[in-house]
């Protein structure tokens, strides 16, 4: 390229190099060029500076959405291994309120037997209480029906 107000070029090998190479001092070939292509030559190595942070902060960007995906995934695994967790917790509880639930009913119809068992031993009891006291064998299943 050129420039149109000169015929000298915009960007050559030294004018890139001289850029590159970043001093401020003004060597033989710099005072040989022109002022708009030395600012040229600058601001083509501004571009390319700006070109290399670009090109890091889409790298960086790049890294943050893996690392991002990769604990989001993590979550989720997590979040699939509390939940299985919680399954099973349930079915555990629900087992044993199950086992609970039984073990109170059969309680239950035991004391309702040995009530009734106990019942039945006052009964004997107060039969035989009836019978050394001489009542008859009628009397005694007035009193005290079986």
């Amino acid at each position: 390229m050129r420039d149109r107000a000169s015929t000298n070029p915009l960007v050559t090998s030294e004018t890139l190099y001289n850029a590159s190479s970043g001093g401020d001092d003004d060597t033989q070939d710099d005072k040989k060029t022109p002022g708009s292509a030395r600012k040229r030559s600058a601001a083509s190595a501004k571009l390319d500076e700006w070109g290399d942070i670009i090109s890091r902060a889409y790298e960086l960007k790049k890294e943050q959405l893996e690392f991002t995906h990769h604990v989001e995934h993590y979550k989720l695994e997590m979040d699939r291994q509390r939940e299985a967790r919680l399954v099973e917790e349930t079915r555990l509880n629900v087992r044993l309120l199950t086992i609970q639930a039984d073990e109170a009913h059969w309680k239950y119809e035991l004391a309702r037997e040995m009530a009734e068992i106990e019942g039945c031993i006052r009964k004997i009891q107060t039969r035989k209480d009836l019978k050394e006291r001489g009542w008859s064998d009628i009397d005694i299943d007035l009193a005290c029906p079986m």
